[in-house]
């Protein structure tokens, strides 16, 4: 059924999670509207080893049920421009043990590949970032889902010539949680990317997953972004210790209190980040008044 409807060109990404399960992710081409497109296909298979296929953690069932999360909860935040959109997705896990789903190609690049670039982003480039990555998240927390993988890979922006982000695009929420309906989403998965993954990640069992979860790696991402460094040394932040080794970021052309929120997001514990991104909108709104984002 894929290939009859698209043609597949190279592979993005190849990824093998545990023994049981692979993803690949393909540029592609609809062969009806040629519309350049994101293949991501999953694969789920047994091991053989019966206990471990049944394993509350890794097990199948709970492997089929985490791929499932993602088409439901893209269908949730439909509404919004800022996240990339489903344009179809399949699944056969009874006979086949695969699922696939067909995306919209996020215009421009990720932040990971501008940063290989440009090392840093200018004043004007960071805060309209930031505006759109505010009004992004405000509106994803809003509607009760976690993203659990924000990351510079995961998060793609256009730029034009006068160096401002005209637009966002949130990809990849394959590890996502949504709070709103009982058993909706992964909560007992490791879900990170290093640098950028909050200390509770490196749980196996979580018992409540709050919006503290994104903010930590928006945290992490802001400073990326503007000094090309990761905030702590260590790929997992798993000792509070480790808060002391953050230095500070020697940007005179960002306001202190932008600054303020970025290292609170930093916090090893949940309870001391922000509650919400939505406390930085106003400090936000008036640095970007005269951007025409």
């Amino acid at each position: 059924m894929l290939e009859e409807k698209y043609n597949l060109h190279d592979t993005i990404l190849e990824k093998d999670i545990e023994a049981n399960f692979y993803t690949r992710v393909y540029n592609a081409t609809s062969k009806d509207s040629r519309k350049e497109v994101i293949i991501k296909y999953n694969k789920v298979f047994p091991t053989g080893d019966k206990e471990r296929d049944n394993d509350k953690l890794t097990g199948l069932t709970t492997i089929t049920n985490q791929l499932r999360q993602e088409p439901l909860i893209l269908k949730v935040l439909k509404e919004s421009n800022y996240i990339v959109d489903l344009i179809e997705s399949h699944e056969d896990f009874l006979k086949n043990n695969e699922m696939w789903m067909v995306l919209e190609k996020a215009p421009g690049n990720s932040i990971g590949e501008i940063i290989k670039e440009e090392s840093t982003f200018s004043r004007t480039t960071f805060y309209s970032l930031l505006y759109h990555l505010v009004e992004a998240l405000s509106y994803i927390h809003r509607m009760g889902v976690i993203h659990r993988d924000l990351s510079p890979n995961n998060i793609f922006v256009t730029i034009n010539h006068k160096a401002v982000v005209t637009n966002l695009k949130i990809i990849d929420f394959g590890l996502s949680y949504y709070s709103k309906k009982r058993n909706f989403g992964i909560r007992h998965r490791n879900a990170l990317t290093y640098y950028f993954a909050p200390p509770e990640a490196a749980k196996l069992i979580h018992k409540k997953i709050t919006p503290a979860y994104d903010l930590f790696s928006v945290g992490a991402v802001l400073y990326f972004v503007l000094t090309s460094s990761y905030p702590y040394p260590s790929p997992i932040f798993t000792n509070k210790d480790l808060e002391h080794s953050l230095k500070p970021i020697e940007r005179e052309d960002i306001s202190p209190k932008i600054k303020a929120f970025i290292y609170k997001c930093l916090k090893y514990e949940p309870k001391e980040r922000p509650g919400s991104i939505v406390d930085i909108k106003g400090e936000v709104f008036k640095r970007t008044g005269w951007l025409n984002v």
